[in-house]
């Protein structure tokens, strides 16, 4: 393709712009990446450590949680049967993920 006289100004245009591309923006957005990525993953990484580590706790808060709820509904003449169920639920989630882990 001939560049005419009036045209290689746009021709130099187009070249500079691949070029800025090529040689700032995609290794920027690369370096960015890669930050943000090993930002989140250690972040993740932490709190499900964090969880893992209080999970045990947890349950046991539950548990004396679910005796009172039980207590009281019974008390209040509603039954016992909700509190005990979430909370059977949730033990077999916990010990599903302390069993992986």
């Amino acid at each position: 393709m001939a560049i005419t006289k009036e045209g290689w100004y746009w021709e130099f245009d187009r070249w500079l712009v691949e070029k800025g591309k090529e040689n700032i923006v995609e290794p920027a957005a690369d370096k960015v990446g890669e930050t943000v990525g090993g930002v989140f993953k250690s972040i993740g990484l932490s709190a499900w450590e964090w969880f893992v580590e209080v999970l045990p706790d947890l349950i046991g808060y539950g548990a004396v949680a679910t005796g009172v709820f039980v207590i009281l509904s019974t008390m209040a003449g509603r039954g016992m049967i909700k509190p005990l169920a979430i909370f059977s639920g949730v033990t077999i989630v916990a010990v599903s993920i302390l069993g992986a882990t």
